[in-house]
């Protein structure tokens, strides 16, 4: 009977590890998974098949934009996301490379990465923050990326864009 019991035992540590190991794989996109009372929403499901996509936590609520626009002006990308009267604008220079950037870092021939907040009416600029380019294509005009920061009051993560312009 202790040989059944240690078997037992073994046998639920070894597929207690195994699901520990399983748990370690998904630490990948954990960056877009939004955590909420023991509940994980998707915040992004796969970011490399949706065409067009522009959301984030803001202070820990979930922020998906109805609406979102990219536009090139001279050396800028200006990147809008807008939910009612909610908002997060990204300026990149577009001749932005895959990479991570930090604000006030020296990026392309454009103008240093920049973003805005605006929540409940009143617009915030970043004060701290870093964002990730996965993928730019100038000739197809297709850019993903992952962005975080904060501003004064807020505090902005998850943050997921893939836009064609």
């Amino acid at each position: 009977m202790k040989t059944f019991n240690l078997l037992f035992v073994l046998s639920i540590f070894v597929f207690a590890s195994c699901e520990t190991a399983d748990m370690a794989d998904n630490q990948n996109n954990a960056d877009l998974r939004l955590t909420n009372d023991a509940n994980t929403v998707l915040i992004d499901e796969d970011p490399n098949e949706s065409r067009f996509r522009f959301s984030a936590v803001i202070n820990g609520s979930s922020f998906i934009a109805d609406d979102f626009e990219i536009i090139q002006t001279g050396d800028l990308l200006l990147m809008e996301g807008q939910k009612g009267d909610n908002a997060i604008v990204l300026q990149l220079p577009a001749d932005i490379v895959t990479g991570d950037y930090n604000i006030g870092s020296s990026i392309g021939t454009g103008n240093d990465f920049s973003a805005a907040v605006t929540l409940n009416g009143e617009t915030q600029q970043i004060t701290l923050g870093s964002l990730n380019v996965i993928d730019h294509t100038a000739d197809t005009g297709k850019i993903n990326g992952r962005f975080k920061f904060e501003t004064r009051d807020l505090q902005i993560t998850h943050g997921v864009f893939k836009l064609f312009y």
